[in-house]
């Protein structure tokens, strides 16, 4: 097995590293702004803060006026590790795809688990999907929201 390049940023408000999504963006976030707006339990429903159901949180951190998308990003309760990095028109909607053009997942470790991709029309996505060393497993391609094709990759 080839052994995994790691390009690492630093987080800003945790003690872990975040692999680099490549996304500038994303990688330039200073974790430690933005304004919590959201908690939630482990189905994506909302729930108050003090429920003892919370297992992510949400932070904004502002629209953009070009696109009238909000970044956000997700993180979970315990360890405020950021579980997600995403653009949406509705920064309160957990559940879903990005109405941007990219979202990134992460495992606690900070490694990428999830790299998904649209085309300018929304409508086709690649998704790369990591094992939790950071190793590729699999690409997948979805058009109108069906899964077209699935690539594992061999180790």
């Amino acid at each position: 097995m080839a052994q995994k390049s790691w390009k690492c940023t630093e987080a800003k408000n945790i003690n872990y590293r975040l692999e680099k999504t490549g996304i500038s963006k994303y990688d330039d976030l200073d974790f430690l702004k933005g304004e919590i707006i959201a908690y939630y339990d482990v189905e994506g429903n909302f729930v108050a803060k003090d429920s003892g159901e919370v297992t992510q949180y949400r932070k904004s951190f502002g629209k953009n006026p070009e696109t009238g998308l909000f970044l956000v990003v997700d993180f979970y309760i315990n360890t405020n590790n950021v579980q997600a990095i995403l653009e949406i028109e509705k920064p309160y909607l957990f559940k879903g795809l990005s109405d941007g053009k990219n979202l990134v997942q992460f495992y606690e470790n900070g490694n990428i688990k999830i790299n998904q991709v649209l085309n300018e029309n929304k409508k086709v996505i690649e998704a790369k999907n990591y094992d939790y060393f950071g190793n590729l497993k699999s690409i997948s391609t979805y058009e109108n929201k069906k899964l077209v094709n699935i690539r594992y990759i061999e180790e």
